[in-house]
C-alpha cells in the first residue's frame, strides 16, 4: 500500500510541475514559467501526503479490532471491584468483565457477587 502512495505522489508531481507544459522548470529560454503550477505543486503534494496519513491511520485503527466494550460502560453497584457481571441479552447469559478495560474475564472473578447487569 505504501508503494501505491509513493507512486501517486510521484504521478501528481509530474502532472503538476512548474512550467505550462508540465515539466520541471530549469530556466531554459524555450520554457514558459507557470505561477499556477508552481503554487499547485506543493499543495498537491501536501494533500496527497495528508490523505495517505489518514488512510494509514484508519487502517491501523481498523486492524486493531473492536470489542463489545467499546460502547459499554460499567455503571452498576460492583464497578468499584476488579470485575463485575454483565448481562448479555443476545444469549441470555451473564459474563464477567474486567472493570478497568471492559474485557471479558473468567467468571471466577465475579464469584460472590449478586448477578446483576453492571454494564450499560
Amino acid at each position: 500500500m505504501f508503494k501505491k502512495i509513493i507512486i501517486s505522489i510521484l504521478l501528481f508531481t509530474t502532472i503538476t510541475a512548474c512550467t505550462t507544459n508540465q515539466e520541471l522548470y530549469t530556466g531554459d529560454d524555450d520554457e514558459e514559467f507557470s505561477t499556477f503550477n508552481t503554487i499547485a505543486l506543493p499543495i498537491v503534494i501536501v494533500g496527497v501526503v495528508a490523505v495517505a496519513v489518514i488512510v494509514i491511520a484508519g487502517a491501523s485503527q481498523s486492524g486493531s479490532g473492536s470489542s463489545s466494550s467499546d460502547y459499554v460502560y460499567c455503571k452498576g453497584n460492583y464497578c468499584h471491584q476488579a470485575a463485575a457481571w454483565d448481562y448479555l441479552p443476545g444469549n441470555a447469559q451473564y459474563r464477567c468483565r474486567n472493570t478497568e478495560n471492559g474485557q471479558f474475564v473468567s467468571n471466577y472473578y465475579c464469584s460472590g457477587q449478586y448477578k446483576q447487569d453492571n454494564w450499560y
